[in-house]
């Protein structure tokens, strides 16, 4: 059985990937090279065809009644590549030192007579900052899942697993292999072949083209370490090659030197911010000579030292967020939940213009608007996960209501929320049942859920595992040892909670990302037998190694450094109050300002709240946290 592959140039890797795949049949490779070639005529003889969708098109509609057409994705992300352009020269495609993709970056320091030495400083995050290369990645992830969608793809879960194992683009437009063998498949199998995958894999067609480096400063920011080589295109006279970043900038400046300007199509380096930036740009020495030995530090960027980003900055312009790998919208609804911090990026939130997503609404003196539903401070992940389950009615605990005295009962899974009728059992019961309805609401329909882990420490039913924000008999109720026991979780088990967490909420609202923060503030009380100081350093450090585990683990999870900006020993404690526990307006301004200076679309309206703002936010800034009652 034949069947035909007809696309761009990885046409031919998809048809090789499926080949191993499927037994008995031939995917036969049809490159469509140019708009003058006869699509429907290169399908006659063909009883089925794997199409890219933008030659789908140019089929005879009368052939698609006797072909079965299945259209496979171009697999092009210019997130990892988006240094990478093409310009023509006198109508005609130019070339680099490596085949067709220029460096922007070189063309654009070479344009406004930039010297080599200092071009070849330029590759660092603070021009990739400038050029606003960050933006690329979360639209060119739009654009690839959406190109899978029209094949009938999800191409989102594969993009995670591609991005945690590598970076799977050799240049903008060019995967690597396991993409390619990955759609393949799928879509075989969709298509209704005997899959057999027995973990072979055909040789790479796109090895042979040239292959542009991930830079480091871009690479970082996903886990991974890049490089600056780059590969030259195999089909070339002289062969392959590789060029570093500076033999790759010296051979591009010689390439210009010999054009005329006014035959060169130069895109991208014409428009903003391009010219504001390289138009500034001083030369200066380079960053490396060439007498000095390299060894791996020697062209890190400058937030990877300590003396260049917090030694001598001072402190109210340190920045450990590098850049945001996620930008929110006023249209997106942003829930949040976790410890009492949790309150201050709540009212941040609102103070910004961005959408502080609310389902639950009420007179503020009742809990309302403390988050996006009264689930009171949620201070550990076991209790998220157990939230969840509630909610959805997969878990309902033994321990319905604490009494207090006579008159008032308390929930015991959020005592420190004023409710309007804590007078008898039945209506704290309804009271839950409203919130449960409002917590689906919430995970249904928000885009980004910002979580801020709080404790590892915590009380815990003997008979059923629930667990509770606050020890029986703080709050209400009486603390019996026979019913009740003291835990304090794991770096595991922290971790295990949260991934859990995140999967079901995933599984109820596929599109929700996840901003995850870890709160600064130091425990009121330990219930190990050591000093507090001792027991706060082992929660946060747990809390922290679950963020991080998380961002690794699963796609559109992202670690926000509050923790840091407001802990941070460059700031010499002067975002807390004097109690050395209560976080300061000051810190948390510096943490927004960061928030929403690299995580939004939102214009930063000062960069620096003036005393008299503060004062009055400050006013209206009271927390509800139950660990006060410890105090």
């Amino acid at each position: 059985m034949k069947v035909a592959v007809l696309g761009n140039c990885q046409s031919h890797t998809f048809a090789r990937c499926a080949d191993l795949l499927v037994r008995d049949t031939r995917f036969d490779a049809k490159e469509i090279q140019s708009s003058d070639q006869n699509v429907s005529e290169i399908l006659l003889g063909y009883k089925t065809a794997f199409v890219q969708p933008q030659l789908v098109k140019d089929i005879d509609p009368s052939l698609t009644k006797k072909i079965r057409i299945i259209p496979f994705p171009r697999i092009s992300f210019g997130g990892l590549h988006p240094d990478n352009m093409y310009m023509d020269y006198d109508g005609a495609r130019s070339y680099s030192p490596t085949g067709p993709y220029h460096s922007a970056i070189a063309l654009a320091c070479w344009y406004h007579g930039v010297s080599r030495e200092t071009a070849k400083s330029l590759y660092t995050n603070k021009t990739f900052e400038a050029l606003r290369f960050p933006r690329f990645y979360e639209h060119a992830k739009k654009v690839l899942i959406a190109e899978g969608a029209a094949c009938g793809i999800d191409i989102e879960p594969l993009f995670a697993k591609w991005l945690n194992s590598e970076l799977f683009m050799l240049t903008l437009n060019h995967p690597t292999l396991q993409p390619m063998f990955d759609v393949a498949k799928i879509l075989v199998s969709k298509a209704g072949f005997d899959v057999l995958d027995a973990g072979l894999y055909p040789e790479h067609h796109l090895l042979k083209f040239p292959i542009m480096p991930v830079y480091p400063d871009i690479a970082h920011r996903f886990g991974h370490t890049g490089s600056f080589y780059f590969k030259r295109d195999d089909r070339r006279p002289g062969g392959a090659g590789v060029f570093d970043l500076g033999s790759f900038v010296d051979a591009s400046y010689d390439i210009y030197d010999g054009m005329d300007r006014s035959k060169m199509a130069l895109g991208v380096i014409l428009r903003e911010p391009y010219l504001s930036y390289f138009s500034t740009i001083k030369d200066k020495p380079s960053a490396t000579p060439k007498s000095r030995r390299k060894h791996p530090y020697v062209d890190l960027p400058d937030y990877n030292r300590w003396k260049q980003s917090i030694a001598n900055v001072k402190p109210e312009d340190v920045d450990p967020v590098v850049s945001g790998q996620f930008k929110l919208t006023k249209d997106d609804k942003v829930a949040t939940a976790g410890s009492c911090f949790a309150q201050h990026l709540a009212k941040a939130l609102q103070r910004s213009g961005l959408q502080y997503y609310v389902p639950e609404t009420g007179d503020p003196a009742h809990g309302y608007g403390t988050y996006s539903a009264r689930y009171g401070n949620v201070y550990t992940t076991a209790q998220l996960n157990q939230l969840i389950d509630r909610a959805y009615g997969r878990f309902t605990p033994v321990d319905v209501a604490w009494q207090k005295d006579e008159t008032i009962f308390v929930d015991p899974f959020r005592p420190e929320m004023p409710l309007e009728d804590s007078s008898s059992v039945e209506a704290l019961v309804a009271s839950r049942e409203k919130l449960f309805g409002f917590v689906r609401t919430m995970i249904e329909t928000m885009d980004y859920f910002v979580f801020t882990l709080g404790l590892t420490e915590a009380w815990r039913s003997k008979a059923d595992g629930a667990v509770f924000p606050l020890a029986p008999g703080v709050a209400a109720g009486e603390m019996d040892f026979d019913k009740y026991e003291f835990v304090n979780f794991t770096a595991e088990e922290v971790t295990r909670d949260l991934l859990e967490a995140i999967s079901k909420i995933r599984a109820i609202n596929p599109r929700v990302k996840f901003i995850l923060t870890v709160s600064p503030v130091p425990l009121a009380a330990t219930y190990e037998s050591r000093h507090v100081l001792v027991s706060t350093t082992y929660s946060k450090s747990v809390l922290r190694i679950a963020a991080e585990a998380a961002t690794k683990a699963v796609h559109d999870v992202f670690y926000f450094p509050s923790y840091e900006i407001i802990t941070g020993n460059f700031n010499r404690g002067a975002y807390y109050e004097d109690d050395l526990r209560e976080v300061k307006m000051t810190g948390v301004d510096h943490v927004m300002r960061l928030f929403l200076r690299h995580c939004t679309n939102v214009s930063e309206k000062n960069d620096e709240l003036d005393e008299a703002t503060l004062a009055a936010i400050e006013e209206n800034n009271d927390i509800l946290c139950a660990e006060d009652m410890l105090i």
